[in-house]
């Protein structure tokens, strides 16, 4: 076929003028499509032009592959190369504005959507009705937002595609409400979507599977992308085809049960080892999860956890049932502890040496409100020892063993707690925490059952085996109008222990120093928020004039002091932390002139940055606390009894006005 005319060789024309010519050439075409866009264009897309005959369509064309080069930007490239495909090339020249259109509304996903043009059920609809398909597939575009290109690569699944040649609308819509759904996870839902089980279940019985997928992206919200990969998986995406409505119903489950945890819940279900007993057994599972939503305590989404694990899950001595009843028996003993004891459950030895026999753990959390059997399963986690687990485990089958370790003043009362609790519960405390009741069966032998009620009120006390007789009795003493002129030691411990070390025989001695040396009045609290803690040290304050030194005993790091239960710094209330300083600031009055800081809390005092030095600033006041992980031994006394120092069994850090004082 010859060229469009004879072509003066030195001509200067400008690139993207075209010679008219009686006929076209398809090398030709090509070169002067290239020469007007500025990139390679597929040779399938001039022999489209040609075979029109209309040399005007090079110019239509290559104004066409302009806006689509601009509009699909960084994947321009790949959108171009689409034209490789001689049917979508034809259907290009053949409608070209509704190309410009659909990749002006997809932008960055034009490549998926024309390769979903150019799936044959979709192409032979686009046949029929080019106007209704380009509204379709603008109207994809625009719902699925940044996640076009997975909206259109679903579209292009033959499943789906068929459903959309049979209904355009129908199918563009039901795409639209599942993006929509979806929303920032709208690439995980159509992902989810194409899986061929899903995709044949929507081709199928589109409203319900579109209902379904709507229903797990409303409920699960930011954590719905998890949600969709697990749905997606080959393991539960066959019985999504088979049940959409069923399976949908079990997603939404999981995530009414673990609330904002469900995102780390599906992630932990769909894990090897895990993910095909789940799909076995979803329902029981669920029932599972249901159960221990509704019991008491912080340490739900570490209880769902352990049983997300294979060795629980997959167990060969308990259904997630049985698992459920031990787990919320355990919540109930162990009560503040269960979020320390359930996540160390998570580390392999001890899971592996609990799952034989979950019985175990309901023993575990008895023995964590006697004993300081925690501390132990604390490093034992740390060395990842299986040796080390194996003798947790054998100890909590011999029971005199166990008691060898224990604190004797709560193992004396320890089958006392149900007493314990009637008078906890008549008291006010609403925690269901077996060592609470224990305490509280503990206070009633030493004090009477009036006074422990009175100290709790008055103190917020607790833990009452921490303290002597003597010095319930003195707490007591000062409640109401009673006047103490000596200089304030406020005494303030947390109401999360996880190691029992605010037991210690060696600390209640070293008070009762204090207390016969009598230069201070001496007052205990326990808080287990900062805002109990502030509201109890403006309440002392007040009625003595102003606290002269105060100790602060929790578990600490550099960067907080924990009060009440919880990991890494969550329920952020629970935890006095350098977010709190200008809350900090606002108590500087209460303190007398020259007080005193002393902290029972591990690393607080490692540097200027650490909490420790930021309180001394806050307060303007001397301030002693640990450099490293550490137990307070005693106090270095003056003459006349006053504190000049607490004891460490590690290096200390003094600051004044939050500067640290060399040593």
């Amino acid at each position: 076929m010859p060229k469009f005319a004879e072509k003066e060789e030195k001509s200067e024309k400008p690139i993207g003028r075209l010679a008219m010519a009686p006929s076209l050439d398809n090398s030709y075409v090509q070169e002067q499509l290239q020469k007007m866009v500025g990139t390679k264009v597929p040779e399938e897309l001039a022999n489209a032009i040609v075979e029109t005959g209309q040399a005007s369509k090079v110019r239509e064309i290559a104004e066409a592959l302009e806006n689509i080069i601009e509009y699909s930007g960084m994947e321009s490239e790949h959108a171009v190369n689409c034209f490789e495909d001689e049917s979508l090339a034809k259907s290009f020249v053949s409608h070209t504005e509704s190309f410009v259109s659909i990749s002006e509304a997809a932008k960055k996903g034009t490549k998926e959507a024309f390769d979903a043009l150019k799936q044959e059920d979709i192409s032979r609809a686009f046949a029929k009705n080019p106007e209704k398909a380009t509204d379709a597939f603008v109207r994809i575009a625009w719902e699925a937002g940044t996640h076009q290109g997975d909206a259109f690569w679903t579209l292009a699944r033959k499943p789906i595609a068929a459903a959309f040649a049979k209904d355009m609308d129908k199918t563009g819509h039901a795409l639209e409400r599942i993006g929509i759904a979806a929303g920032t996870h709208a690439g995980d839902a159509f992902w989810a979507l194409g899986r061929l089980p899903i995709a044949k279940a929507f081709a199928k019985n589109m409203e319900q599977t579109t209902k379904a997928l709507e229903d797990i992206g409303t409920a699960a919200g930011a954590h719905s992308g998890d949600a969709f990969w697990l749905l997606g998986s080959r393991d539960i995406a066959p019985l999504f085809g088979k049940k959409p409505s069923q399976v949908a119903d079990t997603f939404v489950s999981i995530v009414e049960a673990s609330g904002e945890y469900s995102g780390r819940i599906f992630t932990r279900l769909g894990k090897k080892g895990v993910i095909e007993h789940f799909a076995k057994n979803m329902d029981g599972v669920v029932d599972a999860f249901s159960r221990i939503s509704e019991s008491n305590g912080l340490g739900k989404e570490y209880a769902m956890g352990v049983i997300c694990t294979e060795e629980f899950i997959g167990g060969k001595f308990a259904t997630p049932s049985q698992l459920a009843d031990a787990f919320v028996e355990s919540a109930d003993i162990c009560g503040r502890k269960n979020i320390r004891m359930f996540s160390m459950l998570l580390y392999g030895p001890l899971r592996k040496a609990m799952a034989a026999d979950p019985t175990r753990i309901a023993k575990l959390a008895e023995a964590s409100t006697y004993t300081p059997i925690l501390r132990t399963v604390i490093d034992m986690v740390k060395n990842d020892d299986p040796a080390e687990a194996k003798q947790i485990s054998r100890l909590l089958d011999n029971p005199s063993e166990l008691a060898k370790t224990a604190i004797t003043s709560l193992l004396l009362h320890r089958s006392e707690w149900e007493a314990g609790r009637a008078l906890a519960k008549a008291s006010g405390v609403r925690v269901e925490d077996r060592e609470v009741f224990i305490n509280f069966a503990y206070a009633e032998e030493n004090i009477g059952a009036e006074k422990t009620k009175a100290i709790y009120r008055e103190y917020g006390i607790e833990y009452f085996a921490r303290y002597s007789k003597e010095e319930l009795e003195d707490l007591y003493e000062h409640i109401g109008e009673t006047e103490d002129n000596r200089p304030l030691l406020l005494i303030a411990y947390n109401k999360s222990d996880d190691t029992n070390v605010f037991y210690l025989p060696e600390i209640v001695g070293e008070r009762e120093i204090l207390e016969r040396k009598g230069h201070y009045n001496i007052v205990f609290v326990e808080a287990e928020n900062k805002a109990e803690l502030f509201e109890k040290a403006k309440k002392f304050s007040e009625k003595y004039f102003g606290i002269s030194d105060i100790m602060i005993g929790g578990h600490g790091t550099a960067k907080s002091i924990r009060l009440g239960p919880g990991l890494n710094g969550t329920p952020e209330g629970n935890f006095l932390n350098l977010l709190d300083m200008k809350d900090l600031e606002a108590l500087k009055g209460l303190f007398a002139d020259d007080a005193r800081v002393f902290l029972a809390s591990c690393s607080t005092g490692k540097d200027e940055k650490a909490i420790g030095a930021r309180i001394s600033d806050a307060w303007d006041a001397e301030l002693v606390a640990p450099k490293q992980p550490a137990d307070i031994l005693g106090f270095d006394l003056d003459e006349k009894g006053r504190i000049t120092g607490p004891i460490y069994n590690v290096d200390e850090g003094l600051f004044i006005d939050g500067v640290e004082l060399s040593p």
